[in-house]
């Protein structure tokens, strides 16, 4: 099906380029123009940030490169890859782990307790994947 959005002042107007699906599967992209100015004006806004819900699922996270594949228990590992907003769950070879989201391509995660050698994954409302590479833990 076919969604369409109009630009009518308040929601915007002069749609800039950079649209991205959100972690949540909305759109979310930018005006140069329009939008409302509180206190009931007429006026318009110098832009907006607008969403449309066009009922797509959420994107799932793909992971292109780990910058170690080894470390010890407590090391930070960069994962990188896309669509890491809204990460749910890091986990080595199955053992979850604590992580930052830096943002959409970076998360930072801490090899865990229990850890053993293996893949790494990552989880959000989208799926969960897996790196093709194997961390070794030291």
């Amino acid at each position: 099906m076919l969604q369409t959005f109009a630009f009518d002042g308040a929601n915007g107007n002069s749609p800039e380029v950079g649209v991205i699906q959100a972690a949540d599967g909305t759109f979310v992209g930018t005006t140069t123009l329009g939008g409302t100015i509180s206190g009931g004006s007429n006026e318009f806004a110098d832009g907006t940030v607008w969403t449309l819900n066009a009922g797509l699922p959420a994107p799932a996270p793909a992971i292109i490169l780990l910058n170690s594949t080894s470390g010890s228990v407590g090391s930070t590992v960069l994962i990188n890859g896309h669509n890491f907003i809204g990460t749910t769950a890091v986990r080595f070879n199955g053992v979850c782990a604590s992580f930052q989201v830096l943002n959409t391509q970076f998360v930072s995660a801490t090899v865990p307790a229990g850890a053993t050698t293996g893949p790494i994954e990552v989880t959000n409302l989208g799926g969960t994947a897996t790196s093709t590479q194997s961390f070794n833990v030291n």
